[in-house]
């Protein structure tokens, strides 16, 4: 059973430019727009997405055509958006780049100069593809760990968006081989829009514009953190968006709860959700509150499967550790289980913890690279 509780079409007597906030949300506030009646709501979404950064897209590549699935996402995007693309690729360290410090004697490397040179070919054909389709493309290529300089990269660079590919593995195998998403995990500190290998098409084959974004939404109040990306992304595209909440044992709820993670809460969460969508209204985006029962991560799942080519957007605490390791999360299942892209937003605690730390790294150990 889904009972819609509560819905909206395209246009509001208040007109509007609203960015989807409450009293208590810092974040939501922050984007705050004034009204205007005669503003289009395209106009507001570009507005938008300049305060959250997203004018600004980070694309790590390695070469291989599944990290590409990742360039027609990225260049849809841009297109919404009008923003600016940054190819980027890691070439791992080896000796004696792999030993070294800051402060020490630098030795030329012939093996990581040609890889900086293949790299720097590569990416500059691949952006000069972008160009020619009237986007916004550079390029930028470092040495060091992928997740961590991947992670350093979007945080340190002022990138709204990371767009990547990637192979969610389960609990029991990342507990004993963790793959580059369960390694960077723990360091994201900005929005990443995440692909699944496995259900995107080689070249990005069958893309096609999402028909929806949905929310899960819970009664922690860092579960609405995702909403100003989703409006914005919705306002942008002309998709349609759902507030999902989904009512959950009590056990699972108090543990969600805790975890700020969204897609719990059930009727606890409504009227927070009601008041999410009314901000909405006011930038004309077609909104739905949508109410069910069962594990949170499944609820969200099956809801993405019963709308082909719907993209999840939900905000996340980003456990680590041990703990997301053996237990996983809501966040966790949903990319692992997921039926389309996954738009995962750290909240605002966790992210501003995060990017202090990156800081203090980079004044230590400057980003060094090749970009253009």
């Amino acid at each position: 059973m889904s009972p819609v509780l509560a819905s909206a079409g395209a246009g509001s007597p208040a007109g509007g430019c609203f960015l989807p906030g409450m009293a208590h949300n810092r974040r939501m506030n922050q984007h705050r727009h004034t009204p205007s009646s005669d503003k289009p709501c395209r106009e507001c979404a570009l507005d938008r997405a300049r305060k959250l950064g997203l004018d600004r897209i980070l694309v790590p590549l390695d070469g291989s055509q599944k990290s590409e699935q990742a360039l027609p996402y990225a260049a849809m995007i841009a297109r919404w958006l009008d923003a600016e693309l940054t190819l980027f690729h890691v070439i791992h360290p080896g000796p004696p780049l792999l030993f070294y410090r800051p402060g020490q004697v630098r030795y030329p490397d012939a093996l990581h100069d040609r890889s900086s040179l293949l790299a720097s070919a590569y990416l500059s054909e691949v952006a000069a593809r972008l160009s020619v389709n009237g986007l916004k493309a550079r390029w930028a290529v470092a040495s060091g760990d992928t997740p961590q300089i991947i992670t350093s990269r979007a945080s340190a660079g002022g990138y709204g968006l990371t767009v990547m590919v990637v192979r969610p593995r389960s609990p029991a195998r990342r507990r004993f081989s963790p793959g580059v998403l369960e390694r960077m995990w723990r360091y994201i500190a900005t929005p990443m829009l995440f692909l699944h290998q496995s259900r995107v098409g080689v070249g990005g084959d069958g893309v096609q514009e999402p028909s929806e974004f949905i929310i899960p939404m819970g009664s922690a109040v860092s579960s609405t953190e995702a909403a100003p990306f989703a409006a914005a992304l919705a306002a942008a595209s002309g998709a349609r968006v759902s507030l999902l909440a989904s009512l959950a044992t009590k056990r699972r709820h108090q543990a969600e709860v805790q975890a700020g993670e969204g897609g719990t809460g059930g009727a606890s969460s409504l009227p927070k959700m009601q008041e999410v969508a009314s901000y909405m209204r006011e930038d004309r985006i077609r909104v739905q509150v949508d109410i069910r029962s069962g594990i949170p991560a499944w609820t969200v799942v099956g809801r993405q499967n019963e709308s082909p080519g719907s993209w999840v957007v939900m905000s996340s605490l980003m456990p680590a550790g041990v703990m997301r390791t053996v237990f996983g999360s809501t966040t966790d299942g949903v990319l692992r289980s997921g039926h389309g892209p996954v738009l995962v937003v750290p909240v605002a605690e966790v992210a501003k913890k995060r990017a202090e730390g990156i800081r203090r790294v980079i004044q230590e150990a400057p980003l060094t690279g090749i970009s253009r």
